[in-house]
């Protein structure tokens, strides 16, 4: 017998629509108690013939557990909004929300997304470039060397306390530091 797919996941997106949903459309959703994230009002988007796109926001849902489609589909038909659909990576749809890796579409400010219902999510770590990524790279890096760090604690520590991005990747990815401290202190002993 055929196994059946499983439809459901933890994030989910639709979009918002101002001259179709109910005035309190965010009250709404707010009653549903889930974590959401409200794009700024996209009213500069075009379609490909260059005519104005009709003003929209996305949403995102941000579940602690999978919910299925039709558990969506209800939230949705409750606010008049197209049918949901799946997120596949919630840094992609949280950066989309700008455009920022689109540069021909409209751009709209990281500081106008609204974060609602307690997503708990560190907005400015999805906006961070691979470039700045590799600036804090580097200065973790130089610190450790600089510091003369040997034990992996003392590192986070010192991030925790004075450097937030370097905890972030710290938490994020320690599998590197943890090695580079452990050479160091290996190095050091003459081990």
């Amino acid at each position: 017998m055929a196994q059946k797919k499983d439809d459901r996941v933890r994030n989910w997106t639709f979009i918002v629509y101002p001259e179709s949903a109910p005035e309190d459309w965010i009250d709404k959703l707010a009653e549903n108690q889930v974590p959401f994230i409200i794009s700024p009002l996209h009213d500069r988007d075009t379609t490909p013939q260059g005519e104005l796109k009709k003003a929209h926001w996305h949403v995102v849902l941000v579940f602690s557990g999978n919910k299925s489609y039709s558990q969506i589909k209800d939230i949705t038909d409750s606010l008049n909004a197209p049918s949901p659909e799946k997120v596949k990576d919630i840094r992609a749809i949280v950066r989309y929300l700008t455009h920022i890796d689109y540069p021909d579409k409209a751009q709209y400010q990281k500081n106008d997304i609204r974060l609602c219902g307690g997503v708990d999510i560190d907005l400015d770590s999805y906006f961070l470039t691979k470039s700045d990524l590799k600036q804090i790279r580097i200065e973790m890096f130089n610190y450790l060397s600089d510091a003369e760090v040997t034990d992996f604690c003392d590192m986070v520590d010192y991030a925790r306390k004075y450097k937030p991005d370097w905890y972030d990747q710290i938490v994020m990815s320690d599998h590197l530091m943890i090695h580079a401290i452990t050479s160091r202190r290996h190095k050091k002993r003459g081990i």
